[in-house]
This record gives C-alpha cells, sequence and structure tokens, in this order.
C-alpha cells in the first residue's frame, strides 16, 4: 500500500517492476493529456488500508 500512497502523493508511478505490476492490474491508472500522469484506481482511495497508508506517507514526507 505504500506504494500507493506515494503514487497518490506524486502522481507518478516508479519504472520499476512493481509500478508496471500497478498498471497492469489496474490499481494505477494512467492519464494522458499535455502531460502523462498516473493516479491510483478511485475504487482502492477509499478503502481503509489506503487510507492509513496516505496518512503514514503524508506524515514521513512532512518530516524534515
Amino acid at each position: 500500500m505504500k506504494e500507493l500512497a506515494q503514487v497518490c502523493l506524486t502522481k507518478d508511478i516508479e519504472k520499476d517492476e512493481t509500478g508496471q505490476l500497478m498498471l497492469f492490474n489496474t490499481s494505477v491508472l494512467e492519464y494522458n493529456g499535455t502531460n502523462r500522469w498516473n493516479y491510483i484506481n478511485p475504487v482502492l482511495k477509499h478503502s481503509n488500508a489506503f487510507q492509513d497508508a496516505l496518512k503514514l506517507a503524508q506524515r514521513t514526507s512532512s518530516t524534515p
């Protein structure tokens, strides 16, 4: 879940096996427009596990 939380915060995926798997299984969606960006599947956004991971990621990203 921490990888999904990072995608939510950065709107980008890592260019590795995990990132490709998240795209393949549609837990992360890719949007194309002027700039390509990624975001988690809206169904996952409302899960308790994701919300907990997102809160943790936000706390650790704001820590100096």
